[in-house]
């Protein structure tokens, strides 16, 4: 082997180091990029889901209030809005595997692809 062919050699060496490390480099980042995505989607969610969650609940105590000076019973009014939020809580036990497997899980799969691939447009 001459000189020519190992200084060849080295170079090629030390490129292919270079290229894994800045490879290794670019899944760190990437990853700690769809990390941040997923967090402060996780975040932005949790808060407008905190903010609904006040918001039903004023507008239950309303809706109690009003039914009990309608049918003149506390009993009756609040029992109404709960009957109500039973059926509700019943009919989302029945169909949790398919909100949670088929919506939800596909929306968080449509944002994760769609941040990841650059398509935030569409």
């Amino acid at each position: 082997m001459s000189n020519e062919e190992q200084k060849q050699e080295e170079s090629l060496k030390q490129l292919i180091a270079d290229y894994i490390s800045k490879r290794i480099e670019l899944v760190k980042l990437e990853t700690a990029d769809i990390s941040a995505r997923v967090l402060s989607l996780f975040l932005v969610y949790f808060l407008l889901m905190f903010i609904l969650f006040i918001a039903i609940i004023m507008l239950s105590m309303l809706a109690g209030i009003l039914l009990s000076e309608r049918f003149k019973s506390f009993t009756l009014g609040f029992g109404i809005v709960s009957g109500v939020y039973m059926v509700l809580f019943l009919l989302m036990y029945a169909y949790r595997n398919q909100i949670a497997e088929k919506f939800l899980a596909n929306q968080f799969i449509k944002s994760f692809f769609k941040e990841h691939n650059g398509n935030q447009n569409s």
